[in-house]
């Protein structure tokens, strides 16, 4: 009988979210930037701040794998029920980025003046041309400050263009939805992770 791994899903967890994270990058998308910007930080401490909440989500889902999914999709081989769990994170990010970005700030007082005057915030009310939304996300799309998007042009953040769009990708392939992108992401890290996790056989 299958029971469930502790160890094997924290390093299942931990060795899904690095090849994902090589996966955005090879693409230009920097996840931990992105995390560490939202968080209120920048230089070293951005990245890891951003690396320390990157890793903890993957873990969170990680486990939710192990003690919930895996489980009840145990008929199939590992990848295979990774693959078809990396929906449910697809879908929670796509409906609670909003929740998951202002919990991020809040959690690390990331609202504050500093912020803003220092141009990491291209959506603060204190940032004018940018005001239009709250909470602030980093990843601009067409227009400026929609919080779950990602940038397709460089100008598409009038008040920090240069740190518009950490996590998605420049040029060409900057086009595809942000919907597939973050498909592409979550199926990454769902087949390693179901791949890589091993469930503790009993017998009983």
């Amino acid at each position: 009988m299958k029971r469930f791994n502790f160890k094997s899903v924290i390093g299942a967890s931990v060795v899904a979210t690095i090849v994902m994270t090589i996966f955005m990058w090879i693409f230009g998308m920097n996840i931990m930037k992105m995390l560490g910007m939202i968080a209120g930080y920048n230089g070293t401490m951005m990245y890891v701040i951003g690396a320390a909440i990157h890793f903890g989500v993957g873990i969170f889902w990680g486990l939710v794998y192990a003690l919930f999914f895996e489980p009840w999709m145990k008929g199939l081989p590992g990848f295979l029920s990774g693959a078809f769990f990396s929906l449910v994170p697809l879908i929670a990010a796509m409906l609670f980025m909003g929740t998951f970005v202002t919990t991020i700030q809040g959690v690390f007082n990331a609202n504050n003046t500093n912020m803003t005057q220092m141009g990491m915030w291209p959506c603060q009310p204190a940032c004018g041309p940018c005001a239009p939304c709250s909470p602030c996300y980093p990843c601009q799309p067409d227009v400026p400050c929609n919080p779950y998007g990602y940038s397709n042009t460089a100008n598409s953040t009038p008040c920090t263009p240069a740190m518009c769009g950490p996590c998605a990708p420049q040029g060409t392939k900057a086009g595809l939805p942000m919907w597939l992108w973050s498909l592409f992401n979550h199926l990454v890290f769902g087949i390693v992770l179901g791949w890589t996790y091993t469930p503790r056989i009993v017998t009983e």
